[in-house]
This record gives structure tokens, C-alpha cells and sequence, in this order.
């Protein structure tokens, strides 16, 4: 079973991430000067990058939660508990991944003139 919520997850991350063709429409349909393209795709690379940072953040913080309740006495609860932690942070990694992989995209955008 984990195996193919691993596989989905990987797949998820590529669906979920838009693509430097995407993010070209995108920003030349809501802004048709070149310079203001231009500006637009730095706006919107550093949000995203802020982003994947601060779920970067999140996931160290979590990280430290689940050791310290590992560091505890088991019980039902704290087993619960690390469990949706373990969730949590794949679900951050996902978004850490998706929003990076959009930095990319957004680079390869600038460096081709938006």
C-alpha cells in the first residue's frame, strides 16, 4: 500500500506543478508589455519561492515535534499523533517540491524573455 501511495505522490507532483508553457499564458494574458511580463515573473518566482521556503520552515518545525514526542512514552494518542505529523509532512513535501519545480519553470521563463 505504501508503495502505491508513493508512486501516486511522485505523479501528483509533476500534475500539480505548472509548466513553463503554462505559466507563459498566464502572465502574457494579464500583461501584455514585455517589461511588465517581465516584472510580473519575478513577482510571482520570489512568491513562490517564499513559499516553498516557509513550508520548508514548517516541515523543520514539525520535524522536531515528532522527535520530541518519539522522545515521550508511547501511547495511542502520541502514536496518532506522530502519524498525522508523518502526513502533514508529506504533504508539505509535496508543496515544497510543486512550488520549487515552479521557480525552475519561472527561471526558464525569464532567461527565454517571459
Amino acid at each position: 500500500m505504501n508503495e502505491i501511495i508513493q508512486k501516486l505522490e511522485k505523479t501528483m507532483d509533476f500534475i500539480k506543478a505548472r509548466t513553463s508553457e503554462d505559466l507563459r499564458l498566464i502572465i502574457n494574458a494579464s500583461h501584455p508589455e514585455g517589461e511588465e511580463r517581465y516584472r510580473q515573473a519575478i513577482i510571482e518566482m520570489d512568491a513562490k519561492y517564499s513559499s516553498a521556503m516557509n513550508s520548508w520552515l514548517d516541515w523543520k518545525e514539525l520535524e522536531i515535534k515528532k522527535e520530541e514526542l518519539r522522545q515521550t512514552i508511547p501511547t495511542p494518542k502520541i502514536n496518532l499523533e506522530i502519524r498525522r505529523i508523518d502526513l502533514r509532512m508529506r504533504q508539505l513535501e509535496t508543496s515544497i517540491k510543486t512550488s520549487l519545480r515552479e521557480v525552475l519553470n519561472f527561471i526558464e521563463l525569464i532567461k527565454n524573455g517571459v
